[in-house]
């Protein structure tokens, strides 16, 4: 499983997952893999706790930009399904030849990596008591200038 990529998903996407493992555990048996759109995106998990809440729950961070979409590191095993969060699914696209790929959304990508298996969010409640987590994002997003080179 792939939360996130490059391409498209916000802060709000990698938070809600984090907000639903927090405090359990991935099955060992699962790949569940964090791509951060960007390093401010980073930055603002690390601000809110959800970083820990992700690397906890077994999911390793991976660097951030294009890789997850392009199956850099998290091809799916021959013959395994992949749950992936980002816009991107044709075939090969993840890096493996025959690749049952399936988008979700983040919230089903949380819930699957809780249980190993493609769960409904809402099923949650009654597995764990899990409620519909409330997020507190930033109000502005972390914005890094220094690393910023105007054009020439």
């Amino acid at each position: 499983m792939v939360v996130g990529s490059s391409a498209n998903p916000g802060l709000r996407d990698f938070a809600i997952v984090a907000a639903i493992v927090k405090g359990r555990q991935a099955p060992p048996s699962l790949s569940f893999d964090v791509n951060p759109s960007s390093r401010q995106i980073l930055q603002d998990l690390t601000k809110m706790g959800a970083t820990y809440d992700l690397i906890r729950a077994g999911a390793p961070l991976h660097q951030t930009g294009c890789i997850g979409c392009i199956g850099m590191g998290q091809a799916p095993a021959h013959g395994s399904n992949s749950l992936r969060t980002m816009p991107r699914n044709f075939p090969g696209r993840s890096g493996t030849k025959e690749d049952p790929v399936y988008l979700c959304s983040p919230e089903t990508a949380a819930a699957a990596a809780l249980t190993g298996t493609i769960t409904a969010p809402r099923e949650l409640t009654g597995l764990y008591g899990l409620e519909y987590p409330k997020l507190d994002l930033p109000e502005v997003s972390s914005v890094n200038t220094s690393m910023l080179e105007e054009p020439h």
